[in-house]
């Protein structure tokens, strides 16, 4: 018996400037390892002129920040919406980068030194720090959830951990009228809150960007300095 064959719809394909040169650079990645494993003679990839990159940052303002708490605060429509929330609150209080929230294990979290204690990821092991309302956050999730579960944000449906919050993200930020926002744009804003603290009690970014960057897991000094301006601007309003 043969299956009937079926029409394939059009895929329609998103991005700007920096996604095409994301996508150029991963085909020559490919490519490369397909002249290495002598199945094509050259790759054809090389010499493809690349747009310049560009930083994108963008932050929220405190009036977006409110709107995006209250979108949180309210029911969500499916138990699957529900999960959404409470990785996007710790998203925003500790700076983690997205995988590190979703894939969090119950082992990684410890409640009495108030820290997350993450041992894999982009940049290796390293320690986050938690404020007492990211705790309050991660003792909520405990209570509904099977001890015997080893995730903080278990999937829906099946085993592994948690990954619809593209697809929430979209409805939340659509909700709160932030739709040009990121998820990774809640790292930026956690960064800016941070160096805002740290002029506005005088620290100064001197001290402040690097004891942030070691929050965030940045290795290199270098990658601080484009959050330096912030510091600058914050001085000038607070004199």
């Amino acid at each position: 018996m043969t299956r009937p064959e079926r029409r394939r719809g059009k895929i329609n394909v998103t991005g700007g400037e920096g996604t095409a040169t994301r996508t150029i650079r991963l085909f020559s990645s490919i490519l490369s390892c397909a002249v290495d494993k002598k199945l094509i003679p050259r790759n054809p990839a090389l010499g493809v002129t690349l747009l310049p990159g560009a930083q994108r940052h963008r932050y929220l303002t405190p009036d977006e920040l409110h709107r995006l708490g209250k979108i949180l605060e309210q029911p969500a429509p499916t138990p699957k919406a529900g999960m959404a929330a409470p990785i996007l609150r710790l998203l925003l209080l500790t700076g983690a980068r997205r995988g590190e929230i979703e894939a969090l294990n119950w082992s990684e979290v410890d409640f009495n030194l108030g820290m997350l204690c993450k041992t894999t990821g982009e940049t290796g092991a390293k320690m986050i720090p938690l404020a007492q309302v990211a705790i309050e956050t991660l003792e909520n999730q405990r209570r509904w959830l099977d001890r015997n579960c080893p995730w903080v944000f278990p999937a829906y449906r099946g085993e592994g951990h948690f990954d619809g919050l593209n697809k929430e993200w979209r409805r939340i930020r659509k909700l709160a009228g932030i739709e040009d926002v990121r998820i990774h744009d809640l790292r930026h804003t956690f960064v800016c809150v941070c160096v805002c603290v740290c002029v506005c009690v005088g620290v100064g970014s001197g001290i402040g960007l690097p004891l942030i960057g070691e929050i965030l897991g940045h290795r290199q000094a270098s990658t601080m300095q484009r959050y330096a301006h912030l510091a600058d601007d914050v001085g000038r309003q607070t004199a």
